[in-house]
């Protein structure tokens, strides 16, 4: 592929620039950048608010207590990271039902598609969970979906930085997206722990809380953040609805 040069710059010296601008850490950086202004702005907090709702028992988290509703608000995080990884997974990829079949669908479809399925599976976790630990589903829902929002908007994000930072044969872009994603989910975690971290000095947020969880969440959105990458070269290697290039 041939390449411009830019306005007076030698042509070496602007496909360096073009390197450099197109760097997977560069673009990582890029989008942890935005995800840092939603952090800053809301995001840090509802972790917190959560946890607030879990250590007093208050409803309508759950309308009686009892440890197994307890460790079901635990279960139900760990699944939610899981559904938010699980997202940039099918974002990158064809309907099951057409997998082995030669039509495409526009990416507008498999957006919608990939929305829908991850929604409904959300639902279905919190019937499942709602239904063998006895706490309030509808209270649940909405703390624990204001988690799951969070856990969304950073596996997209990295998700788009892998997509973006993708360039080459096969194992070169998923090493160059996986990079990317993985600077993005880490420099945004750890600007979300250096604001849960300052509150938590303040006194703003609970201590049992900031220590451990500024630390678990900055560890989940560096793993979330390499997988939903590696994705994001998934999508870039095929021909813009899901399917393969052709050779």
């Amino acid at each position: 592929m041939s390449s411009v040069s830019a306005p007076g710059l030698p042509a070496d010296q602007s496909v360096e620039q073009d390197r450099r601008w197109t760097s997977p850490i560069v673009w990582g950086l890029r989008v942890a950048a935005l995800l840092a202004i939603f952090d800053a702005l809301i995001g840090f907090q509802v972790p917190s608010d959560y946890y607030d709702r879990l250590s007093r028992k208050i409803s309508p988290l759950w309308t009686t207590y009892s440890d197994s509703a307890y460790i079901g608000q635990l279960i139900l995080v760990g699944a939610l990271v899981v559904l938010a990884g699980l997202f940039a997974y099918i974002l990158a990829r064809r309907p099951i039902w057409q997998r082995w079949s030669s039509p495409t669908q526009p990416v507008t479809v498999l957006a919608a598609y990939a929305t829908t399925t991850i929604v409904l599976l959300y639902g279905a976790v919190l019937i499942l969970l709602a239904f063998l630990t006895g706490y309030n589903g509808e209270g649940t829902f909405k703390y624990a979906g204001a988690i799951f929002f969070l856990l969304l908007m950073h596996s997209l994000g990295s998700f788009y930085a892998g997509f973006a930072a993708a360039q080459g044969e096969k194992d070169e872009a998923t090493r160059r997206a996986g990079l990317a994603g993985a600077v993005c989910g880490l420099a945004s975690g750890l600007v979300f722990a250096g604001f849960t971290l300052t509150y938590t000095f303040t006194g703003d947020i609970d201590a049992n809380y900031g220590y451990i969880g500024a630390g678990v969440f900055a560890v989940i959105f560096l793993a979330l953040g390499f997988v939903a990458g590696r994705q994001g070269a998934t999508l870039w290697l095929s021909d813009g609805s899901a399917a393969p290039k052709a050779a």
